[in-house]
């Protein structure tokens, strides 16, 4: 659990930054953004199908639509600090602000417990604490970096048909 100063530090940290990096996501990512639903992915899916549906029937040749949809639950749970830290350098945010970040996310460590036996302490390495403006604005900018917001890629008849 954070203190009440270190939510409010980190809030105003990430609402800094989220212009910073908004600007640089692709059009087509729809998770993990302000304004941007489920709802607006599958609205846009729904423009491209009939796009294609349209062009074929103006070129007078059969239609056909693949899809595929990927939901890789706690994708982000193993998203590698050093990647993440990559992205956020990639995207030219500043400095002292990768320091920051940087040091939020180092020297973490867990342990287990059952009972009174605890183990070893691990490093965490990936991942960020659940529920923080660094876990949402984090998944967007690795989410970015590694195409997962490609959507609409086409295909011509003849890699449909394989």
């Amino acid at each position: 659990m954070l203190p009440i100063v270190s939510k409010i530090a980190e809030f105003h940290f990430f609402t800094c930054l989220y212009p910073k990096i908004n600007g640089k996501l692709s059009q087509n990512q729809f998770g993990f953004r302000n304004f941007r639903s489920t709802t607006d992915a599958l609205l846009y899916f729904e423009h491209l199908v009939m796009i294609g549906f349209d062009s074929c029937k103006k070129k007078n040749v059969a239609s056909r639509v693949a899809a595929v949809f990927l939901d890789i639950k706690k994708a982000f749970d193993f998203v590698p600090h050093a990647k993440l830290m990559d992205s956020l350098q990639s995207l030219s945010i500043p400095t002292n602000w990768l320091k920051l970040l940087s040091s939020y996310l180092e020297n973490r460590h867990y342990m287990i417990r059952v009972g009174e036996a605890k183990s070893r302490k691990y490093d965490i390495t990936s991942g960020v604490p659940q529920g923080r403006e660094v876990h949402r604005k984090g998944a967007q900018v690795r989410c970015a970096n590694v195409g997962c917001a490609k959507v609409g890629a086409q295909m011509s008849d003849a890699q449909m048909s394989k």
